[in-house]
């Protein structure tokens, strides 16, 4: 018997984003991320897939942002 775990799933901040989200009203961009982070944590959740962060240097690790 083999206890097989999920695929990971790489994920980056693109996918998530507020900045990726167009914003009629202010706080609809951040909504509109925190909904697709929930959708993204059920998938894991769900046993589907595994998270893996992947930050990008020249974006999320890049200083003054």
């Amino acid at each position: 018997m083999t206890d097989q775990q999920p695929p990971w799933r790489e994920i980056t901040t693109h996918e998530y984003e507020s900045r990726i989200f167009p914003a009629p009203t202010g706080s609809a961009a951040w909504i509109a991320s925190l909904d697709r982070v929930y959708d993204i944590l059920f998938e894991q959740q769900e046993g589907r897939c595994r998270l893996q962060p992947i930050p990008r240097e020249a974006v999320d690790l890049k200083r003054g942002l």
